[in-house]
Parts: structure tokens; C-alpha cells; sequence
């Protein structure tokens, strides 16, 4: 069977399609509000830790713990909006990886000695999640993941004092950034 120039051009038009109805499907979920909750709670987390040092475990345990249930939230509020299966496969996707992040915590204990260190540890483990949600979901979140790992590491090398600051404005700057992008963009 012989495709014409016209058949082609249909398919390719209608594969754009499926994927401009999937980015507005998704922008209308709760992607969106997710990448804006977890960089406030980067924000304010990182720029807590810079200022109140003393503080950071509790401050930490407090904004994780509402940004989970603020997570779950926005997840079930919106299911009714994107009619996929792959959610809550997701949503397991990110819990297996943080379980298995605490347990690399645990084996590898690392020195409080370098604070810094311990702080890029879970920024990082995120942005691995979205490096690999980009691979298959969308490349958007890929160069997110990417961009704020090179973040990190400039930051951990260029300015240690300022380390958590720079997490606070780069990490969260950029997904509320990323955030404020797909809700404009994707629609």
C-alpha cells in the first residue's frame, strides 16, 4: 500500500493533534500546580535552611509533609481531567523512588559535617524523577531535570556559602517557573 504526499501529511496533522490535546490535558491536571507547590516548597524550604540553619529539620519535615498531602490534593482533585491510567502509576513511580531514596540515606550515612551535600542529595533524586517522567512523558520535563541538576552542581562547587539561597532561587525559581510555563503554554 503507497502512502501520498496528502494521506502523510493527514496522519502527521492528526499525531500533532493527540499531542497538543495531551499537553492541555495535562496542563489542565495537576502538573502544573505541582511543579508551583514543589518550588515554593524549594523556595522557602532552601531559603529557611540559608537563615535558620538550626531550624532546617523541622522546617523540612513541616513543608514535605504538607507539600504530600498538597500533592495527593491536586492529584485526586483533577483525576477526573485527564483519562489515563498512567497516574497513579506515577504517583507509585515517585513514592518507589523516594522510599528508595531514604534507603540510600540509611546505607550510605551520610557526614552532617557538609550540609550541603546532604541538601543536593534529595534535589537531585527529584530532578532524576523528572529526567525520567521527560524521557517518556515529554522533554519539557526532561531539560527541567537536566537544568536543574547543572544548577545544583554549580552551586554545591561556585558558591557553598550561599548554596542553599541558590537552591531556594535557582531549584524552586525554576519549577514555579516550569510550573507557570505549562499552564500557559500547554492550553
Amino acid at each position: 500500500m503507497k502512502v501520498t504526499k496528502v494521506e502523510a501529511q493527514a496522519s502527521l496533522d492528526e499525531i500533532e493533534d493527540i499531542a497538543a490535546r495531551t499537553r492541555r490535558a495535562i496542563a489542565g491536571g495537576s502538573c502544573s500546580g505541582m511543579l508551583i507547590l514543589w518550588g515554593a516548597i524549594w523556595l522557602i524550604g532552601f531559603a529557611g535552611t540559608q537563615f535558620f540553619p538550626g531550624q532546617s529539620g523541622v522546617l523540612w519535615l513541616a513543608l514535605d509533609s504538607a507539600g504530600f498531602v498538597a500533592s495527593w490534593v491536586l492529584a485526586t482533585r483533577r483525576r477526573d481531567t485527564i483519562k489515563s491510567g498512567n497516574g497513579g502509576r506515577i504517583g507509585l513511580a515517585w513514592v518507589a523512588l523516594f522510599v528508595y531514596a531514604g534507603i540510600w540515606v540509611f546505607i550510605l550515612r551520610p557526614s552532617s559535617s557538609n550540609m550541603r551535600f546532604f541538601g543536593a542529595y534529595p534535589a537531585t533524586v527529584a530532578m532524576f524523577g523528572y529526567v525520567v517522567m521527560g524521557i517518556w512523558l515529554d522533554r519539557f520535563l526532561l531539560y527541567l531535570g537536566l537544568g536543574v541538576t547543572a544548577s545544583t552542581l554549580v552551586g554545591m562547587f561556585l558558591v557553598p556559602d550561599w548554596f542553599n539561597l541558590w537552591m531556594a532561587l535557582t531549584g524552586g525559581g525554576s519549577l514555579i517557573a516550569a510550573g507557570f510555563h505549562v499552564r500557559r503554554n500547554w492550553n
